[in-house]
């Protein structure tokens, strides 16, 4: 295990790394990837409550990050 008071930082995963370094930072834009599976990201204000929709929060607090594949 780590030693008491090692510092722990919590990063990004791959797609929403994706969103930030391809410009995908304010409401109403979107991305898409293509690759091992194919993913459509798009930045929203508010939570998209559906079933069928991946959402999380962004780096930035205020908005949210909605994950379709």
């Amino acid at each position: 295990g780590l030693r008491a008071g090692t510092p722990v930082v919590a990063g990004l995963f791959d797609v929403v790394a994706s969103a930030v370094g391809s410009g995908v930072t304010r409401t109403g834009a979107a991305s898409v990837i293509a690759g091992t599976w194919s993913i459509n990201q798009v930045i929203t204000d508010e939570p998209i409550r559906d079933q069928s929709i991946f959402m999380l929060s962004t780096f930035d607090r205020q908005r949210y990050l909605a994950i379709e594949s």
